[in-house]
């Protein structure tokens, strides 16, 4: 009876041990960003799958924006669909799927996504991530602890670097910061496989124009860039813009000042007749849903606007966007 009692008792400890060993992790590699207007990235991994997986939902922003900016997503290859949108505030909601099974059972470290951090100030914060949705290759739920990322943005000295993102195609960029005396030129673009395409820029008054290899490349202004292959442009950056980006009734371009994500309602708020904001998806070469003043939903105005990214914007007078 004891033997039988002591099997018992045997069986239900392995259980629960199998049970608790189930149990999956997500985590984000810790970042040490070297300077403000500097960028990094960090890696969101899932340790094991025992029944493989189909894909995720989830949501990932920063514990203080103030600190670090996602400035974009990019995810591995066996993530046949994705999709990385803003959410609220400083937050991206990631969508994937993998529809080869390329991620079996028993799979372990499987890289899910990768964040591109821009840092903002000088201090630490973490990456948060909360999980959505997370299956297995059966149609049931993953059990996982999210566990954040330390992220650490230093600004002890040296040069402060500001990289853009280029993916194959037209790119709309904006120029976040004001950039140091001498390599505030589109000579930075000068390395890019363009194809023989020029750099463009648009002014209201004007039209669009050629921007050359010695033309400044302004703070807030923005301007379209080709290229045939993925490049990384670092950008020496002074420091935050000083004066004002006057524009005029009609449709203009720009981009955002400085390096944190904010709603289009704070960073427009000091234009008082602005309508529209047209952002541009690079990486499938279209337009984005356009951001409505007073919008809701796809159309809200409480969409983050990008650091690095360019825009449209339409205004029914003329106004001054501030630093």
């Amino acid at each position: 009876m004891k033997k039988l009692y002591l099997a018992i008792v045997i069986l239900l400890l392995t259980g629960l041990c199998s049970a608790v060993g189930s149990a999956s992790t997500i985590s984000i590699s810790p970042v040490s960003i070297p300077g403000i207007g500097m960028s990094s990235t960090a890696t969101i991994s899932l340790d094991s799958a025992d029944q493989g997986l189909s894909g995720y939902i989830m949501s990932v922003y920063p514990e203080s924006p103030q600190v670090v900016s996602i400035a974009g997503v990019t995810f591995p290859n066996w993530a046949i669909l994705s999709e990385a949108a803003h959410g609220e505030g400083a937050a991206y909601t990631i969508r994937a799927l993998d529809m080869n099974e390329a991620i079996g059972p028993g799979a372990k470290n499987i890289p899910l996504a990768t964040l591109n951090l821009n840092g903002v100030t000088s201090g630490s914060t973490r990456i948060m991530v909360d999980v959505k949705q997370l299956d297995d290759d059966t149609g049931n739920t993953i059990k996982a602890q999210a566990v954040p990322g330390q992220v650490t943005v230093d600004n002890s000295g040296g040069d402060q670097i500001l990289n853009l993102q280029l993916v194959p195609g037209w790119n709309f960029i904006g120029i976040p910061m004001t950039m140091q005396a001498g390599t505030d030129t589109a000579e930075v673009f000068r390395n890019v496989p363009s194809a023989g395409h020029s750099v463009f820029t648009y002014d209201a008054q004007k039209g669009w124009s050629i921007v050359g290899p010695n033309d400044i490349l302004s703070p807030m202004n923005a301007y379209w860039v080709f290229t045939q292959q993925a490049q990384v442009i670092p950008l020496k950056v002074q420091g935050p813009a000083t004066s004002p980006r006057s524009l005029s009734s009609g449709w203009n371009i720009f981009g955002t000042p400085g390096l944190a994500q904010k709603p289009a309602s704070d960073i427009l708020a000091c234009l008082s007749d602005w309508t529209y904001v047209v952002g541009f998806d690079s990486a499938h070469q279209q337009y984005q849903q356009s951001i409505i003043k007073g919008g809701s939903g796809p159309n809200s105005d409480k969409t983050p606007l990008i650091p690095g990214a360019g825009y449209w914007i339409y205004l029914s007078s003329p106004g001054q966007l501030n630093p």
